[in-house]
């Protein structure tokens, strides 16, 4: 990436960073503008998330599809496309992205897993360590995650399923008053 393509890309995550979303997307439209950028890792996922964070989510959709076409295996793309699809209220759509993004994560752990294994089956012992390193370094799935995954089942009338969700989202952020709120509008829906 060149020096004047990485002023506008800083200049845009200082912009967000002050909570200037507009003018931040300017600059990576500018940034945007210069070849290298748009092809570099997270440029349309980063595009994207200033996006919807004005709210425009169709819009950051067609990123987070842009960045998605160059990684598939991006699973910060596809769980930032299910919560644009969620607050457009696209829940069908939205839960279908949460299910994709959870095999995204749980396919790449499981790469890593299984070539540790294969390695120590055969006696490679420090290469086996080295892949079940790289497993273990796969950020687990973020509470937000469960959390909207469950309040677009909710809105689907899929209650069993988004209490589910909830109970995740709570054993990873305990004594969230959001999701305590909706986990007791099911028990008192069901109860």
């Amino acid at each position: 990436m060149d020096e004047l393509s990485e002023h506008w890309l800083t200049k845009a995550q200082k912009l967000q960073k002050q909570g200037k979303f507009e003018e931040s997307v300017k600059y990576l439209d500018k940034a945007h503008g210069i070849e290298e950028s748009k092809n570099s890792k997270n440029f349309w996922l980063n595009k994207g998330k200033n996006l919807a964070s004005i709210k425009k989510f169709e819009d950051a959709i067609l990123c987070f599809d842009k960045e998605l076409q160059m990684d598939s295996t991006n699973f910060n793309a596809m769980y930032e496309k299910s919560i644009a699809f969620f607050e457009l209220e696209q829940y069908d759509s939205a839960v279908e992205c949460f299910n994709k993004s959870w095999e995204i994560k749980h396919s790449n752990f499981m790469k890593f897993n299984v070539q540790g294994e294969t390695l120590r089956g055969h006696k490679k012992f420090e290469k086996a360590v080295m892949y079940f390193d790289q497993a273990k370094n796969i950020s687990s799935i973020p509470y937000e995650f469960w959390y909207y995954k469950g309040r677009a089942l909710y809105e689907l009338g899929k209650r069993k399923e988004a209490s589910e969700c909830y109970d995740k989202a709570l054993r990873l952020h305990p004594n969230d008053p959001e999701i305590i709120r909706h986990k007791k509008k099911i028990s008192n829906l069901d109860g």
